[in-house]
């Protein structure tokens, strides 16, 4: 688990006007961009550079706290969305959560939504509420946005979109608000099945950041 602040913070906060730290993101493997280098995959760990642009754009300090393949369920990723809630520290006022569908997906198969996610949603969804006063979760955005299309038949592109939905509904229902995260990642251009990132998406990836910021600050 990598706990993170923005580029030159933790040396010099008053580059930053001594502002202390307002929010945090909790973030699974969104939280890189992944580029072949020699004929290897590296990963580009872009979150420092994130918030840095974050703090330009809205004026709000945030941390990160992210971990590949991080999941709602436990059985479904390599660590809990709640696990990395445990790292942001008390005081902070806004918990965004980037949740981008590890819960939804595997071995290049969508999966349905069950009671094991829905109760996973509800108990950190008062995780949320009890260390932050404003959550916002970001959900799994689309098959769409991952370009699913490529190898998926239309009955399980509809399968991955309607577990988005309905836990983005979850979250609502159990008090926190939420968004597909859809809108604001268009035209993405993924490396590989899952999903993940090349450094050519970093302008739309980042001005998503900037956006759920202010729509979860009101700013």
């Amino acid at each position: 688990v990598q706990v993170v602040y923005p580029d030159g913070y933790e040396q010099d906060a008053a580059s930053f006007g001594d502002q202390p730290v307002h929010g945090a993101f909790l973030i699974d493997s969104f939280s890189e961009f992944s580029e072949m280098v020699d004929g290897k995959w590296k990963q580009d760990q872009y979150v420092g550079r994130m918030l840095k642009e974050v703090w330009r754009a809205t004026g709000w300090v945030f941390m990160a706290v992210y971990k590949g393949g991080a999941a709602l369920v436990a059985e479904r990723g390599s660590v809990t969305f709640a696990q990395l809630l445990e790292e942001v520290p008390s005081g902070v006022d806004v918990v965004i959560s980037v949740i981008m569908g590890n819960d939804f997906y595997s071995g290049g198969k969508a999966l349905p939504w069950d009671s094991t996610v829905d109760r996973a949603v509800c108990d950190f969804s008062s995780q949320l509420q009890a260390r932050a006063r404003k959550s916002f979760v970001l959900l799994g955005a689309s098959a769409a946005t991952w370009q699913y299309e490529r190898f998926m038949p239309p009955d399980q592109l509809r399968l991955y979109d309607q577990s988005v939905q309905r836990g983005s509904t979850r979250f609502w229902e159990c008090g926190v608000d939420a968004s597909t995260g859809a809108a604001e990642l268009p035209g993405l251009k993924p490396v590989d099945k899952i999903g993940h990132l090349g450094v050519c998406n970093a302008p739309t990836v980042f001005a998503a950041y900037v956006t759920w910021v202010t729509q979860a600050c009101g700013t």
